[in-house]
């Protein structure tokens, strides 16, 4: 069914950061606390923090133009009441 008007569908967004370069480990290193990583790895930490404590999920990507990330909420709509 498509989403209605109750919101059955949460946000989604992805953002891609060009000219930014993560390896393999540091793009897994997202899932550590932030304490243990450093410099952009500490804010994609703090971010899935966030992300997390609201009930949705956050990726992270290595593409050729850069890490993408990409964020999915809880619907706000009935979920909520």
């Amino acid at each position: 069914d498509p989403p209605d008007d109750f919101g059955d569908a949460g946000p989604r967004f992805q953002v891609v950061m060009p000219g930014v370069s993560l390896s393999e480990r540091e793009t897994r290193s997202v899932v550590l606390s932030p304490l243990r990583v450093g410099g952009t790895q500490r804010r994609l930490a703090r971010a899935r923090e966030l992300v997390d404590a609201m009930g949705g999920e956050l990726v992270v990507e290595r593409l050729e133009e850069g890490p993408a990330v990409s964020v999915v909420l809880p619907a706000p709509g009935l979920a909520s009441f």
